[in-house]
This record gives C-alpha cells, structure tokens and sequence, in this order.
C-alpha cells in the first residue's frame, strides 16, 4: 500500500472515532500522519495489566481479549473487533493499565503514542477540550448502552454504575 493511500485510511478512520471526531479537518491529519500500523499475530499482547504504555489503538483487522490477571488466574473479559477504539484516556495522561489486551488472531491497529498526541496539543492547545469531549461521550454512551442491554440482567450491576457522573 502506499502511503498516501494509508494517510487517507488513517484519516478516515479517525474522523470515525469520537474522541478525535470533533476536531479540525486541518488537525486532524496530523493526528492521522503520526498515527502507525503495527501488526499482531495471535497471543501478542499489545498492552499488559500495570503498563503505562501511554498508546491508543483502532483496530483495524481482527480481535482481541481484554484479561484480567488476578493471582495465578488470567480471566478474559470480553472481546473487542475490528473498528474499535481503545486507549483514549492512556493518551491523555499517566495511566497504568488496569487489564491486559491480547490478540486472539492476527491484527492490525492504528496506533497513537502519546508523546505524538501531547506534542500536537502543545502546538494547538485549542484541540485539548474538543479530544476531552469526545473520550466524555465514549464513556457516556457506553454506560448508556450498558444500562440498556443489562438493566434485567444485573441488578447488582446498579451499585458499581454512574462512571458518567464522575
């Protein structure tokens, strides 16, 4: 592929994410230029439980297990496909991993360090609260469809929610 054919993949692929859709077309291609394909095979982990790796990922092809490692057991808590998004608070700061992403086959991700991502915010600091926005509706509209798909299901889920107001 060439390059300027994985730009405007990049590109479009960011203007489809929440947390970088509300910024400018001008800015966001340089979030797109800095932005690197890395590929996977099945059992790589692209972040461990305690890491401050400080990346966000878009998968692009294939799927991975979120983990949680507790004592000897590692317990997989669900999946995440083609077209997620994931580490949007792991740019925004200091952030050790709380679970362990692994790929269960061969995958392919954009991924964004946050040196990059903090360097472009340096630049532009206009682009700071438009990013922050976007990571707040992800969480909003995920307890939100939670609470939709569980609100039966897990009555002691009731307890633990309310992320949103935070």
């Amino acid at each position: 592929m060439d390059t300027s054919s994985e730009f405007q993949e990049n590109l479009s692929a960011l203007r489809e994410i929440p947390f970088f859709s509300k910024l400018p077309m001008e800015k966001l291609k340089l979030f797109a230029y800095l932005c690197a394909r890395n590929s996977y095979k099945p059992g790589d982990y692209l972040f461990q439980q305690g890491d401050d790796d400080g990346r966000a990922f878009y998968i692009l092809e294939g799927n991975a297990a979120l983990i949680y490692q507790q004592e000897e057991q590692e317990i997989m808590i669900r999946e995440f496909g083609k077209n997620r998004f994931l580490g949007g608070i792991a740019i925004l700061g200091k952030n050790r991993r709380i679970f362990s992403l692994k790929a269960m086959v061969p995958m392919i991700c954009l991924v964004l360090k946050r040196e990059k991502f903090k360097r472009i915010l340096e630049q532009f600091p206009e682009l700071t609260l438009p990013a922050i926005q976007g990571n707040l509706e992800s969480i909003h509209a995920w307890e939100k469809h939670f609470l939709s798909h569980n609100i039966k299901d897990c009555q002691k889920c009731y307890k633990h929610l309310g992320v949103s107001v935070i």
